[in-house]
């Protein structure tokens, strides 16, 4: 991911002694100059692309790529002309999902890729992606997703317990409503690999549908997703440099006077 501009934002986080309205800062995104330069080259046959992230961590995606493969398989039987670009963090990540891959999925039309997640986000009408910053991105190029994150049950109930939030994914903390829609999986996939077939298959025929959600999008990266985040980055970088230099300075003077 590269950098998009600093993005202070307010997330509301629901914890069930008390309501905690805690101020994060993001620099994350993309780089405004970048967005409409990054592109992906799509057989003009193809009349549908989806994008599939399926993760940056080992065991995201392999908890997870079953689960966006049986999805996979079940969007390609209703919509026989859509394409599915798979953006793999690593190629070892690539190498895995090629090898849970069975003879049938041969014929399946999916493309993976390696390095080229802000291109498969930029040529996509939408993507399915397990939730990460990456999902800031997404909001940055206006790109419709679906989210899910696969955990254990030991994991859920504890979780459970603890924190009790409204929504799991960045872009709806940053938001008044939930625009991404979003799932959590816990046992039987079945309900998750619904829950994303059904929801991309909305995205990627429901023309009406696919403009409101870009539309809530633009609202909200126009909101946060600032241009300049390098230099601003940079320029946060330097002024702490130069305080503790300062201080530095200044705590040395004060010994020499004290001496």
């Amino acid at each position: 991911i590269g950098v998009t501009g600093v993005q202070t934002c307010a997330l509301p986080i629901y914890c069930k002694a008390k309501s905690i309205f805690a101020r994060s800062t993001f620099a994350k995104g993309i780089a405004s100059d970048q967005i409409n330069s990054a592109r992906i080259k799509v057989a003009a046959t193809v009349v549908l692309v989806g994008g599939v992230l399926p993760g940056s961590r080992d065991h995201e995606v392999q908890r997870t790529w079953p689960i966006l493969l049986e999805a996979i398989r079940r969007l390609h039987l209703r919509n026989p002309h859509a394409r599915f670009l798979v953006a793999a963090y690593r190629e070892s990540h690539a190498l895995l999902c090629k090898q849970m891959l069975t003879k049938e999925d041969r014929i399946l039309p999916i493309d993976f890729f390696v390095g080229k997640t802000s291109e498969i986000i930029q040529a996509s009408q939408c993507a399915m992606m397990v939730s990460g910053s990456v999902s800031l991105e997404l909001m940055a190029r206006q790109t419709p997703a679906v989210v899910t994150y696969r955990v254990g049950r030991l994991f859920y109930s504890i979780a459970k317990c603890l924190v009790n939030l409204e929504s799991f994914t960045l872009p709806n903390l940053m938001s008044d409503q939930k625009i991404y829609p979003e799932m959590v999986s816990v046992g039987n996939p079945e309900t998750t690999i619904k829950f994303l077939t059904q929801s991309i298959h909305m995205l990627l025929n429901d023309q009406q549908y696919s403009r409101d959600v870009r539309e809530q999008l633009r609202d909200l990266a126009c909101r946060f997703a600032e241009p300049g985040a390098s230099s601003k980055a940079a320029q946060a970088i330097i002024d702490q440099l130069d305080n503790r230099s300062e201080e530095h300075t200044s705590e040395l003077q004060s010994r020499q006077y004290l001496v």
